[in-house]
Parts: structure tokens; C-alpha cells; sequence
């Protein structure tokens, strides 16, 4: 909207109290309004709104108000400011707006003056006050929309065939003018916007409308409502929006609708053209709306029946309805609004069949052919099945609802369900299913069945009736392994038991310990008032029989040798003596066997025998290993001297558990780095880094921790002594060289001279001297090597 203001715009939240001067209306006092309709133009060939609405402020009136709209307050003059304030205690508390920009339009040869004001700032709707120069007034503020849905008569449609006349009902858009402009937006499967739609001469407009004009199409006069023909096939969308311009200042726009062009001619078509017998298919029939279609299998009639009370069956005109052996098989039915109709079928035997759909108004026929196979069952089992595990019925089913069990002909579970896919699960326990409690092979037969069917009793033997699919497995009785993870265990350390326990759901642990139930076992506290007794138990896996248990011993344990007793209850899930899935703890347990304390070793594993395996037919199972718990023990292995720069290595044995850390310290004239090792296989090793170490007598200690310790000696040769003894080999390999290099040297031969013998010339030094040089040399070697 094109606005000249004639002052400076304040639109925002008052926040102080203004005092306004008193100032002469220029339009005369009356009855408020909020009008538009004398300012109409024509845009498109249809009357419409201005971009504003007109409002005169009177004292005690209430007028409606549409936030997004813009308002002219025309009792006003350039200099009034116009507040707007949310009324207290209500939806608008603590709103206020103002504004003072005062703008001149012209809509034709009108000039409309007065204060402008933009709704789209309040965020509240409900009352208002607003006022002006001593007048005062209530607006009713809501929030705008556009209501909008596509229709066929009375009737929500999301599809239609090509020629229906459609209704695009905007009726309840009471929050607009019938002047208000706006555009219908159809937007076609190519993505193209249809403005116009001509068809023969009719023309009809879809952009630049009155709301008068948009409300015309969604009448129930099929006259004026949107024609498609010639549309072409696919999905449309449609939505309105508002001109803003034209539309009282209001920008809007409507949910966006889709529908579906389907062909204007009857069409069958079928989910599954290839099915197996009592499998239902979904047969779709499209056409043209209000006409009556004959819908009919031509062939197999004896056999098929289309399904009473599924999908649109209910709205098929009952006195066309034909009857065969199996049930209905043709029918006549009104195309309902959306062009579209389901209904579902069942075969009750192979062959083909033709379906056939026929518009009784045009003879227009479509057909469509299903070709029905033998109805079977595929199972898809494990081959064997532990006695005591959950008989694991799995498959799949070409036809039907429901598939019935049987076991060695005799009929153990019925209903369960095939889902859409044809696959069908459901677990049977052993042995309480009929016909797996006892080990061999077994036959599984499975037959299908329709809803509405009446499912056959538990129990009914079937010999006689064929079966539409079957498997056999074998039954094993269960099965009991176990493995301790050492034979020797320290005390304060843990050991693991495991295994598999095929045919149960959980085994019990017991520990005896080398002095009975009197002794003090790796867990005293775990059955009361039998401190050398110590019960656990574990879940055994679903998927591969298998349990773990981890114990751990006492910081007290007493030593010695302990039983470790297994034991599984079997497939009956109870111990049979005790006839008790609880081996402890029972009135039955202690009637029979009475105080364990005072009992031995051997007495409480005898008792457990008793209890368990020994029963007359007893299935369970038990095994018996040993353990030995030891007090800790740390311990060095001899450590031979070296020299510095030379890793030294220590090792040792423990009986700690394995990957238990032992702390190794070299404590001498100098401390070495600590370290830190794990044991493995009973043993450890540790290597030190002596490159700083100096001459002396170091003491290694080996630690685990829980004050167990050893300690050994080791002598470290210094780093300065190292350097003088490599001195002095240095300087005897140099007085080797010289001595070889003299002894190789000849002696001169004297000239004789007529002169008078000489007075004696001293000697020059002897080979002893330099021996003498040399051997001292050595004894300062080996008296350094001997005090070292």
C-alpha cells in the first residue's frame, strides 16, 4: 500500500504515560466502523478491498479487527498519537502499542486521511482499548485463516476421476471480505499454475478473484463448481492466498490440499496377480463418480468370495449381490466420490481367474486375471532341538490367516498369525508340549487357516487330513560341560567357571571347602550358617547354551583342595529329589538332609548327589572338578651382577591370578624407575634401564600389593669405575705395541778405532725395564677387577 506520511511513525510498546493536547477531530463523531466497502476498485474484472481498513474511533464501541490487517484511524489528525493497550486480566494484559504516523490515500478519486497502523506487531489476540484525543473505544483482535477442502458433493475427496465436478469449499473463511482479492492456486502434475480453465465456453478464473467469486466454487450447484474434463491424469495441489494490495493489508495463505486425477473410464486393478489358495486379494475399482458398476469373477465362481465387511463390500447394493459355494462373487456398487473403491477376495482352490468391472451407464468394461496356486507352508527350523529349550516354530505361509500345529498328528497350538510378508512365528516349550518329552525324531505339520474359520481343538488327532506343510527334528537330551579357569588360586584372587548347559535355563554353583561345612569357605557368608559352603547360580544363554560365573576368594579362605560341584536341573527345570528348582533353602532340602556345618566334604557332595543325580529317573546333570587355594606367594629368581649400561632383567613367580601386577623396585645408591608387570603363566619379568646406576650392591623387592613381598641382591658395576678400568686396558694394549715394536728393532754393531779404549758408556735401558713397565700396569688391571 502506497502511503505519503505526513509524520514521523511511533509504532511500538508505550512505555512512559503521554500526555496528549487536545486537539479538534476533523471528521464529525458517530457511530464507529471499520469499513472498506466505498473505496472498492475493480482488479481481473472483480470488485475488491483496498490495502487498508477504515476505522472510526467512537466512544463505548467495540469493533473486530483481523491481526495482519492495516488501519486508518480517520477521526484523526496530523499530530494525535493512538494508543492501543491490552485490557487487564485478560489474554492482552500488558500489551500497548502507539502510533502517530498520519498518511494520505487515494482509492479512485477518494482521499482518506488519518493515523496508519499495522496490526502484524500484536501478538495477542483478544480486547483492546484504543484511544485518541478523549475518546475511547474496545477492538476485538483475532488471528486470520483460510480455511479449505476439496470435495465431491459432501464428501472429503484426495482422489477423482477425470470430468468429476469438483468443489474447493473455502465457505468457512469467515475472517474475510467477499471483496478481498485473492488467488486460488492450482498447481497441475507438470508443476504448471492453472489461471484460467476454458472447456467449450466456459471460462473459469482462478487468479486475481474475490472471495464472493472463490466461495462460488466450492458451492453445491454443480454449475459453478470447477470442472476438470480434459484434466490431465496425476497429482494436483491446491491452495489460496490473499493479495495483500487488495485484501485489507492481510498477507495469507491456506493449508495446501492434494488430489489425485485418476482415469474417468472403470479400471480394475488387483495387489497380487499370482497368489496361493484362501491368500485374499485387494482389488481396486476406479470409475466415474455416481455411476453403477457390475463387479464379478467370470470364471471359478464355485470358488471365490468376496469378503463381507472388509474394505467398501458394505456399500455394494445387497439385492445384486450373487451367490456360489464359496460366497458372494459379483456385485453391483455406485462409484463413490473419490472415484475410488477396494474390495477383498479369497480363492478357495487353484486355477485362473478373471475379475471383471463394467460401467452399467457407458458399457465401459476393464478386466484383470489372478492365477492361484497350491496353498503351502514352509518351514525354516532348527534341526535339533535341546529337550527343556523352547521349540522354535518359524515359516513361511502363501496363503491364509492363521496357521494350526500338530506334533506327531495330534493338533498342540493353534492362531498363529501370518503377517503380511507370509511369515509366521511362535516358540512351544519342551517337554511340556505334547510329543517332546522324550529324545528321537518328531514330525511337525502345520495347515492353514482363514479368519472366520473355526480352529480345531488342542488335542484332535489328524492322521486323515492333509497337511500343507511339514518338517521333522530330532530331540536330544541336555548336556553339561565346565571349565574352571585354574587349577591353583591364591587367595583375595578371583577364578571364572564356565560352560555350556544344553537343555536348561540356569546351573548352580557350590564350592565345598577341604574342611566341609564347618570349614571357612571362599565365601563364608554365602549360605547361612554353613560358612565352608559357598551356592551360585547362572542364567544359561539362549543362543549357544552357554554360562560364566566369576568367584571370588576370600582374603581368609581356608587353603587346600575345594570341590566345585555343577549342577543343572535338566529339561523339567526342577531338581527331581527335591522336585524344587531351588536346591538350597527348602522345607524339602532341609527335612531331608538336615544341618550341612557339622558335614564333611564328602558327606555335602554326597548329599548333593543325592538330591540331584541319584533320584530314581532323575534328568539331571552334575559335574565335579577340583580347585587349590593357596596363600599368595611372591618370589625372585636369582639375579646375576652387571654392568651399568646393560638392561637387568628380573624375574619371578607368583601364584596371583592372572594379569594380577606385581610392583618391582631396584633400591641401591641410586633408585631405578619402578615398574609395574603383569603376571602370566605363574611367572613375571621386568627389565631395568641401568645407563645412570653407579657402582654398588642394589636390593631388588617384588611386591603384589596385599603385603606379600620377596626381595634378592644384585651388584651394579658404576659408570666412573667402568670408565677407568677401559683407561687402563687402553693403556696395556699401548705398551704391548711398544715392547713389539723394540724386540723388532736391531741392535747396532760397534766400529773399532785405534784410539784408546774408552771410558764404559752407560747402557740404554733393557727389555726388563720395559717388562717391568708393563706388568705393573697389569697388577694395578687385576687388583681394580679384584676389589670390584
Amino acid at each position: 500500500m502506497e502511503k505519503r506520511s505526513k509524520g514521523k511513525a511511533i509504532i511500538g510498546i508505550a512505555i512512559a504515560v503521554i500526555m496528549l493536547a487536545s486537539l479538534m477531530a476533523i471528521l464529525p463523531t458517530g457511530t464507529a466502523r471499520v469499513d472498506t466497502s466505498s473505496y472498492l476498485t475493480d482488479r481481473n474484472g472483480y470488485m475488491v478491498n483496498p490495502g487498508f481498513v477504515v476505522l472510526d474511533i467512537v466512544d463505548n464501541d467495540t469493533d473486530p479487527l483481523k491481526i495482519g490487517q492495516e488501519i486508518i484511524f480517520v477521526n484523526t489528525v496530523d499530530g494525535d498519537v493512538v494508543m492501543i493497550q491490552g485490557r487487564e486480566d485478560t489474554n492482552t494484559d500488558g500489551e500497548a502499542f502507539s502510533a502517530s504516523a498520519f498518511v494520505t490515500e487515494i482509492v479512485g478519486d477518494d482521499e482518506i486521511n488519518g493515523i496508519y497502523f499495522d496490526t502484524t506487531s500484536m501478538a495477542r489476540t483478544g480486547t483492546y482499548d484504543v484511544s485518541v484525543a478523549g475518546r475511547r473505544q474496545a477492538l476485538s483482535v483475532s488471528r486470520p485463516s483460510i480455511p479449505i477442502e476439496l470435495k465431491v458433493g459432501p464428501d472429503i475427496v484426495s482422489t477423482i476421476t477425470v470430468g468429476t465436478d469438483l468443489r474447493v469449499d473455502c465457505s468457512g473463511a469467515t475472517d474475510l471480505s467477499p471483496d478481498d482479492c485473492v488467488n486460488l492456486i492450482i498447481t497441475d502434475p507438470k508443476g504448471r499454475q492453472i489461471k484460467t480453465w476454458t472447456y467449450d465456453t466456459s471460462i473459469q478464473k482462478f487468479d486475481e478473484i474475490n472471495v464472493h467469486e472463490l466461495i462460488q466454487y466450492g458451492s453445491t450447484n454443480p454449475a459453478t463448481q470447477i470442472d476438470t474434463t480434459d484434466w490431465i491424469l496425476g497429482a494436483y495441489t491446491f491452495e489460496v492466498e490473499t493479495e495483500e494490495e487488495n485484501a485489507r493489508g492481510l498477507d495469507l495463505r491456506s493449508p495446501t490440499k492434494t488430489l489425485t486425477m485418476l482415469k474417468g473410464e472403470v479400471n480394475i486393478d488387483v495387489d497380487k496377480t499370482e497368489v496361493g489358495e484362501l491368500q485374499s486379494v485387494t482389488v481396486t475399482v476406479t470409475g466415474v463418480y455416481g455411476h453403477t458398476i457390475h463387479l464379478e469373477s467370470t470364471a471359478g465362481k464355485n470358488y471365490v468370495e468376496f469378503e463381507d465387511g472388509l474394505d467398501d463390500f458394505a456399500d455394494t447394493i445387497e439385492e445384486s449381490r450373487l451367490y456360489g459355494n464359496s460366497g458372494c462373487y459379483g456385485f453391483d456398487f455406485v462409484m463413490e466420490e473419490d472415484g475410488q473403491m477396494q474390495f477383498s477376495v479369497r480363492f478357495y482352490d487353484t486355477g485362473a481367474y478373471t475379475l471383471e468391472a463394467t460401467d452399467t451407464e457407458t458399457d465401459d468394461e476393464d478386466t484383470e486375471d489372478v492365477k492361484v496356486s497350491e496353498k503351502d507352508v514352509t518351514f525354516d527350523m532348527p534341526s535339533t532341538v535341546v529337550i527343556g529349550e523352547d521349540l522354535e516354530i518359524r515359516g513361511t505361509s502363501n496363503a491364509g490367516d492363521y496357521i494350526d500345529i500338530a506334533v506327531e498328528d495330534y493338533i498342540v497350538y493353534t492362531g498363529i498369525p501370518i503377517e503380511n510378508d507370509g511369515s509366521f512365528e511362535e516358540d512351544l516349550r519342551t517337554p511340556e508340549t505334547r510329543g517332546t518329552g522324550a529324545p528321537g525324531s518328531i514330525v511337525i505339520e502345520a495347515f492353514i487357516r482363514v479368519a472366520g474359520e473355526i480352529a480345531p481343538p488342542l488335542g484332535t488327532e489328524i492322521s486323515d487330513e492333509e497337511e500343507d506343510g511339514s518338517v521333522s527334528i530330532l530331540l536330544t537330551t541336555g548336556s553339561l560341560t565346565t571349565q574352571l579357569s585354574a587349577t591353583n588360586v591364591a587367595q583375595e584372587d578371583e577364578f571364572s567357571v564356565e560352560g555350556t548347559a544344553a537343555g536348561s535355563d540356569f546351573v548352580d554353583i557350590v564350592t565345598i571347602a577341604p574342611k566341609g561345612g564347618s570349614g571357612r569357605g571362599i565365601n563364608p557368608g554365602s549360605v547361612a550358617g554353613v560358612p565352608g559352603l559357598t551356592h551360585d547360580s547362572s542364567a544359561v544363554s539362549d543362543i549357544d547354551y552357554g554360562y560364566l560365573k566369576d568367584l571370588y576368594v576370600d582374603e581368609d579362605a581356608d587353603t587346600g583342595t575345594y570341590d566345585v560341584v555343577v549342577v543343572s536341573p535338566g529339561r523339567n527345570g526342577v531338581y527331581d529329589e527335591l522336585n524344587s528348582a531351588e536346591l538350597f533353602g527348602s522345607a524339602e532340602f532341609d527335612a531331608a538332609y538336615g544341618d550341612l556345618a557339622s558335614k564333611t566334604q564328602k558327606q555335602i557332595l554326597a548329599i548333593l548327589e543325592d538330591a540331584t543325580i541319584d533320584a530314581a529317573g532323575s534328568d539331571d546333570l552334575m559335574i565335579v572338578t577340583k580347585i587349590k587355594i593357596e596363600t599368595p606367594i611372591v618370589r625372585l629368581n636369582p639375579i646375576a651382577a652387571v654392568d651399568a649400561g646393560t638392561p637387568l632383567v628380573v624375574t619371578g613367580d607368583s601364584n596371583r591370578e592372572e594379569g594380577y601386577t606385581i610392583i618391582v623396585t631396584v633400591v641401591g645408591p641410586v633408585e631405578l624407575t619402578p615398574g609395574t608387570v603383569k603376571v602370566e603363566n605363574g611367572t613375571f619379568t621386568a627389565t631395568f634401564d641401568t645407563t645412570d646406576a653407579v657402582s654398588g650392591t642394589y636390593t631388588v623387592q617384588a611386591d603384589d600389593g596385599d603385603g606379600h613381598t620377596d626381595e634378592a641382591d644384585v651388584f651394579i658395576t658404576g659408570t666412573g669405575l667402568k670408565a677407568a678400568e677401559e683407561g687402563i686396558k687402553e693403556v696395556v694394549e699401548v705398551a704391548k705395541e711398544v715392547v713389539e715394536e723394540i724386540l723388532a728393532t736391531p741392535v747396532p754393531t760397534p766400529v773399532p778405532t785405534p784410539e784408546p779404549t774408552p771410558e764404559p758408556t752407560p747402557e740404554p735401558p733393557g727389555f726388563e725395564s720395559i717388562f717391568a713397565i708393563a706388568g705393573l700396569l697389569a697388577v694395578a688391571y687385576l687388583v681394580h677387577r679384584r676389589k670390584n
